[in-house]
């Protein structure tokens, strides 16, 4: 996907997956309810967490406060909860086939080899 956006901020794909994997962690920090609400990742230190990810240059601060602020105001979720799931299968009420035959329907994951996103 990087490589069809050319109008973003960053100087290559090494640097969308790093911040990719930054958001994933923010998403986490923010909106994970064992997390304490003093101990949860200010922008600053989003900011500062991402220093020299493009590069060794910087991300423009107002990309990644957009960035922040759309995690902070919008938590990234799966499309299904799986947690009626969950219960059923720790109760004893849905085995592991039951659950894989209702799940057939839902594609699955893909994700680009680091190899192959770098040959372009």
């Amino acid at each position: 996907v990087y490589h069809q956006c050319p109008e973003l901020p960053m100087a290559s794909s090494d640097t969308a997956f790093v911040l990719a994997f930054s958001l994933i962690l923010l998403n986490t920090d923010l909106h994970n309810p064992c997390v304490q609400d003093s101990r949860r990742m200010t922008l600053e230190q989003f900011i500062s967490n991402n220093r020299g990810i493009d590069n060794n240059k910087n991300l423009p601060v107002e990309y990644l406060t957009l960035l922040y602020s759309n995690i902070r105001d919008t938590e990234i979720q799966l499309h299904e909860d799986l947690s009626d799931e969950v219960k059923a299968l720790s109760s004893g009420k849905l085995n592991w086939q039951g659950l894989m035959r209702r799940r057939r329907s839902i594609a699955s994951a893909s994700f680009t080899p680091a190899t192959t996103a770098r040959m372009h």
